[in-house]
């Protein structure tokens, strides 16, 4: 199955703003979120997020997981480089 993925709008701001790589790198990320959104993640009980490394670990995304609707939602999207 293949999740969705839904943006809000300051993280579609955000990813925007990357530079052209970074949004590379990003796009080959979202693509397994979308396969498996689990996998590559690392979960915040506290917060109820996901978050999980792209670029070589230079960006970060962070991301909730509706099961009803099989959709990531991608709240914030950070790079470093």
């Amino acid at each position: 199955m293949t999740y969705a993925i839904r943006w809000v709008d300051y993280a579609r701001d955000q990813r925007e703003a990357l530079p052209a790589g970074a949004r590379g790198e990003l796009d080959a990320a979202l693509r397994m979120l979308a396969a498996d959104p689990r996998a590559p993640g690392t979960y915040s009980e506290r917060e109820e997020q996901w978050t999980t490394p792209f670029g070589g670990g230079w960006g970060v995304v962070l991301y909730s997981i509706e099961e009803r609707w099989l959709m990531v939602t991608i709240l914030r999207v950070t790079w470093a480089g």
